[in-house]
């Protein structure tokens, strides 16, 4: 009997909870411009731009939404660090023209600005790149065994006025790539890592206050459109 009461009292709960999204789904927009659109309890943070756009896509965040009780929200961002390193595509092998160093190059679709990557070898050396179009490539000492990487963006572009960024401003690749035996040519492809990853809020257990006409997020108030 226990048993069943909790069941009937988590479908009620979940049933209540839907309910409470599908009253505040829609759009809520703020004075500056910005807006906030909730949709399939999902959470959109959209700046739209005129001609001389910094952003290079309207949508600065895309969250998943949690209750927390009647008045409050919780939106989280999904793990894009976790979901690139999955992504990442590795290969190497051996080049005839290369004899007295190892060949790392990068494949990143990041165009709009050019990234710093640090490789950290097994030596503790570190090799440094300014990663552009024009340069893909670095050279590492012939006898290195394993190497680890950073990328960070050149500059950040704050996402407030008063100069905050809530997005991601570096990825850690968190893993040595063992060089086997013979090779000298090592390619990384990340296709993840485009012109909105250095741009996006990266958001992990922020709050909304919500009513059935307006949504508060960090200090603004967005009001519904009917």
């Amino acid at each position: 009997m226990r048993k069943s009461l909790s069941i009937l009292f988590i479908l009620l709960y979940n049933v209540t909870a839907l309910a409470q999204l599908n009253n505040i789904t829609g759009k809520y927009y703020n004075i500056d411009g910005s807006e906030i659109e909730i949709k399939e309890n999902m959470f959109y943070y959209m700046l739209h731009q005129g001609h001389n756009a910094v952003w290079s896509n309207d949508t600065l965040a895309r969250c998943k939404i949690q209750k927390v009780n009647t008045d409050f929200l919780k939106i989280s961002s999904d793990p894009l660090e976790t979901v690139i390193r999955k992504s990442i595509y590795v290969s190497q092998f051996s080049e005839e023209t290369l004899s007295d160093s190892i060949n790392v190059t990068f494949q990143i679709p990041c165009k709009k600005q050019n990234l710093r990557i640090e490789i950290y070898d097994n030596n503790l050396r570190v090799y440094k790149i300014s990663y552009s179009k024009a340069n893909t490539s670095l050279k590492l000492p012939i006898n290195t065994i394993s190497f680890s990487f950073i990328i960070t963006p050149e500059y950040i572009i704050p996402h407030s006025i008063d100069g905050c960024f809530y997005g991601i401003v570096s990825f850690d690749s968190q893993q040595e790539y063992t060089i086997k035996k013979g090779n000298n040519f090592v390619l990384i492809k990340i296709p993840m890592i485009d012109d909105t990853f250095f741009e996006r809020y990266y958001i992990v257990g922020d709050y909304l206050q919500v009513t059935r006409k307006s949504i508060c997020w960090k200090g603004k108030t967005y009001l519904k459109k009917d």
